[in-house]
């Protein structure tokens, strides 16, 4: 053991002293490839993103951009609390993008023969649906919350 470590040590030291041009030249693009892919090009990106998203809020000199990369307004993680709320979220990106698919096949002619307004209609009953089920959801919790106030308060007294 004590030989390896001297080996290793008379290695390092003679490697250090005179060091071969070849791995130098590979040590040192290393080094600049970690510093680019680790900090400059993540702040430069950052930097652009920035400035887009912040001068689209004033003006509309960036909306073709945007409609182009959406994945720039991209905050699916923004304010979430809470996993059922990811959730919620997530899902209703795909329920949008599949309308979106869905009145783009229409309006080309390549959809399953309905038009804009009867899919339209469609959607619209669907969140109608989605929005009682969750309504009454809701009066229900509240309901059973209320039933066990209720069944506290005369047990307590």
């Amino acid at each position: 053991v004590v030989g390896v470590v001297i080996c290793i040590s008379i290695s390092l030291t003679l490697c250090a002293n005179l060091p071969q041009p070849r791995s130098v030249g590979v040590v040192r693009v290393f080094l600049i490839v970690c510093l680019w892919s680790h900090l400059v090009y993540p702040l430069i990106k950052a930097s652009v993103r920035t400035f887009i998203l912040c001068s689209a809020r004033s003006g509309s000199a960036w909306d073709g951009l945007l409609n182009v990369y959406p994945g720039l307004m991209d905050f699916a993680h923004v304010g979430v609390q809470t996993p059922e709320f990811l959730s919620w979220r997530t899902q209703k990106i795909v329920a949008e993008e599949d309308l979106l698919r869905r009145i783009y096949e229409v309006a080309d002619g390549k959809g399953a023969g309905a038009d804009i307004d009867e899919l339209v209609k469609e959607e619209l009953e669907f969140e109608a649906d989605a929005y009682r089920q969750n309504f009454q959801e809701q009066a229900a919790m509240q309901a059973a919350l209320q039933l066990e106030d209720r069944a506290y308060s005369t047990y307590s007294r």
